[in-house]
């Protein structure tokens, strides 16, 4: 929970950062970073420093990593940039697909440690030199046209558009937004943090949460699509309305799954 919290707080200045160094340079120091406290955390043998260290790969990881990888998308797209966010959501989702239940193969065959280790291994020595080798600023750094069809001049009417942080916080709609989004985001933690002993709890051994991983990574890209293709032909209140009474519904029926297809 702890971990969770102050991990957020990473998430600011981030842009920032961004802004002033650029894309490559952030992300491989995060990576690095993100490495390092990996690879420390495998030696660790006090509680004190396995909660720092756990705080530290939420704030580099879940936090700070996280909205380099979005920024990159929307610095680089712009007429095209929903499809970018979709290739880049099947991208992710089929990661996490990938590596829940390899890890978590690893972690019952050699041990936790090992299985960080390895991840911070992958992270210093290939996703640290990829992201300094490949990743550039935006289309006009690497002397490419970008990807826009309308004049600067409109994209200065568009932002005239756009919000302050003080007027955004003073609109109904925000704080409805955000509410339902820190709840999502309050279930699942909560439920993902504690899924084993959940389904343990159900009478459910280690290799169903390994596999339900995969099917809630499948879900969730399905769900991604529909809510776009949704909201594209509606009101975006409705959808939030419907996804929460779903959300609701999948609560209750939680405490009560007693089979596979449950």
């Amino acid at each position: 929970l702890w971990a969770t919290l102050i991990g957020a707080l990473f998430c600011l200045g981030v842009g920032r950062l961004i802004d002033r160094f650029g894309s490559r340079i952030v992300l491989t120091i995060v990576t690095l970073a993100l490495a390092t406290v990996v690879l420390i955390m495998t030696g660790a043998r006090n509680i004190l420093l396995l909660a720092i260290l756990i705080t530290l790969t939420r704030g580099l990881g879940q936090s700070a990593l996280s909205v380099v990888s979005i920024t990159m998308v929307g610095k680089w797209f712009v007429r095209r940039l929903t499809l970018a966010m979709a290739l880049y959501t099947v991208v992710l989702s089929v990661g996490f697909m990938l590596a829940f239940p390899l890890i978590g193969a690893m972690v019952i065959e050699s041990g936790w440690r090992n299985a960080w280790w390895t991840i911070g291994v992958v992270l210093m020595f290939g996703l640290a030199p990829l992201a300094l080798l490949l990743v550039r600023d935006s289309p006009e750094s690497c002397s490419l046209q970008p990807d826009v069809d309308i004049s600067r001049a409109q994209l200065n009417d568009e932002a005239s558009f756009s919000f302050t942080l003080g007027q955004a916080l003073r609109t109904p709609g925000f704080w409805v937004f955000g509410i339902a989004s820190a709840t999502y985001g309050l279930i699942a933690s909560g439920i993902a943090l504690f899924n084993e002993s959940i389904l343990a709890e159900r009478g459910f051994d280690a290799s169903t949460y390994h596999r339900s991983l995969v099917i809630v990574a499948l879900t969730a890209l399905v769900g991604n699509f529909l809510g776009g293709w949704l909201i594209s032909r509606g009101r975006m209140n409705r959808l939030l309305a419907l996804a929460m009474v779903l959300l609701a519904g999948s609560l209750l029926a939680l405490p009560h799954v007693s089979t596979q297809t449950h």
